[in-house]
């Protein structure tokens, strides 16, 4: 098994697919990292995945990787056929500076919630082929709407845990 240097590239999440590969993101050096069962190392670098921070598997199976580009910032990996595709829509906002997903979860409602450098994101799959895709900001009301989040969870209650650069909130989906 190759090693990853250390360097000031920390290691922001790992996870384990339904394929039994293991999914490390945060390293800016080698990008988004595969390591398969047989314990071979692939560098998955493409659009906006070399910097990819976060991973999230859905219940599906599905997994998603937060991108760090406003045009590339949601992908889905497709065992398939052995790549990611790009789910980004459009953004309804300006980004100024940097833009990063920093974490993913699914909602209650079945949408996905991106927290990122700019704000909380929502993102809705279209239901049937006559929509798009959709990604909404969240105004939050107690913090500015282009607020960096850090991280999220949602508790079996329904409450929504929000970690921003600020501190932390609880928010009543």
């Amino acid at each position: 098994v190759e090693s990853i240097l250390p360097r000031s590239n920390p290691i922001y999440k790992i996870i384990k697919d339904k394929e039994g590969n293991i999914w490390i993101s945060g390293n800016k050096r080698y990008g988004l990292i595969q390591m398969t069962r047989d314990l071979t190392m692939r560098i998955h670098q493409e659009g906006g995945l070399a910097q990819a921070q976060t991973i999230h598997k859905t219940d599906a199976g599905l997994l998603l990787v937060g991108g760090s580009d406003p045009k590339n910032y949601l992908f889905c990996y497709f065992p398939t056929i052995d790549s990611f595709v790009n789910l980004s829509v459009p953004l309804d906002f300006a980004v100024k500076g940097n833009f990063q997903v920093t974490d993913i979860i699914t909602a209650r409602d079945g949408t996905y919630l991106l927290a990122t450098s700019h704000g909380l994101l929502k993102y809705s799959f279209a239901e049937n082929n006559n929509h798009k895709n959709q990604i909404k900001r969240i105004n939050l009301e107690k913090v500015p709407i282009d607020e960096p989040i850090r991280a999220l969870h949602q508790s079996e209650d329904g409450t929504l845990w929000i970690s921003t650069s600020s501190g932390l909130i609880a928010y009543d989906t």
